[in-house]
C-alpha cells in the first residue's frame, strides 16, 4: 500500500527494512514534558536499576508458559550483582506496571536498562527509551542499536557490547555518583531538547509539506 501513502515514519532506520518504501523517515520515540518530568538525577533514589517488560502491550499481565529471552539476561545480572537493588517488572513473579504505577516505581530508580526483544535494528528502541532518558535516569544501551550515532557514550548514555561489560559498568556508576548524575542529566536535557513531541511533530509536518520549518 506504500504507493498510496504520502510518507511513513519509523522508530528504526528505514534502510534496515527487507523491502523499500518511498518517502520513509526515521523518527525517535518522542518525549512529553507532561510525563517525562521526574529529573531522577536530582533525587536520592532507593533502587539502582530499572527494567520493565510485559507479555502484552499496555495491558498485559504475566502469562504461564510465556518466556522472553530477556529474562535470562536480567536474571544473570541479578545473580552477578547481588548488592544491587533491581526494580524489575514483568518477570520473576513481578507483574508488569502501567500508567501511574510505572512512573511511581521509575521515580525511585537511579539507572535504567534499555534492551529490546529479538534482533536489533539500526537506531531502533521501544518507547521505553523516552521514559528512561526523559526522566533523568542514567541509561544503558546495547551498542548493536547504533544509537551511539545519536547519544555520546559516557556523556549522555552508557553503551555496552556484552553482559560482562554491562555488569562492570553498572558497578562502576553505582560507585561514582557524580559521573552517573552528570551523564543522566546530559541525556535528559538532550532528549527533551532534540526529541520532544513538538520537535517530532514539526519534523513530520515538514516532510509532509504542511509546514516549512526544518529542525
Amino acid at each position: 500500500k506504500s504507493e498510496n501513502i504520502d510518507a511513513t515514519f519509523l522508530t528504526s532506520d528505514p534502510d534496515d527494512l527487507d523491502f523499500k518504501m518511498k518517502n520513509s523517515f526515521f523518527i525517535p520515540n518522542p518525549s512529553d514534558s507532561a510525563f517525562e518530568r521526574l529529573n531522577n538525577y536530582e533525587n536520592d533514589c532507593e533502587k539502582d536499576l530499572f527494567f520493565a517488560m510485559s507479555h502484552g502491550v499496555h495491558r498485559g499481565i504475566l502469562k504461564k508458559g510465556k518466556f522472553d529471552e530477556r529474562e535470562k539476561f536480567i536474571n544473570d545480572l541479578i545473580r552477578e550483582l547481588p548488592e544491587s537493588k533491581f526494580a524489575q517488572f514483568g518477570m520473576n513473579n513481578f507483574e508488569p506496571v502501567w500508567g501511574s504505577n510505572y512512573y511511581y516505581y521509575l521515580s525511585n530508580t537511579k539507572m535504567g536498562l534499555n534492551i529490546s526483544r529479538g534482533a536489533y535494528q539500526n537506531k531502533y528502541s521501544s518507547d521505553r527509551i523516552s521514559s528512561l532518558m526523559g526522566n533523568g535516569l542514567l541509561v544503558f544501551l546495547d551498542k548493536k542499536t547504533g544509537l551511539q550515532k545519536i547519544f555520546k557514550d559516557k556523556k549522555e548514555a552508557v553503551f555496552f557490547k556484552d553482559k560482562k561489560e554491562l555488569i562492570n559498568k553498572i558497578n562502576y556508576y553505582l560507585q561514582n555518583d557524580k559521573e552517573r548524575i552528570n551523564i543522566a542529566r546530559n541525556g535528559c536535557l538532550k532528549y527533551h531538547s532534540k526529541f520532544s513531541n513538538r520537535n517530532v511533530v514539526k519534523f513530520i509536518l515538514t516532510e509532509l509539506n504542511f509546514i516549512n520549518n526544518k529542525i
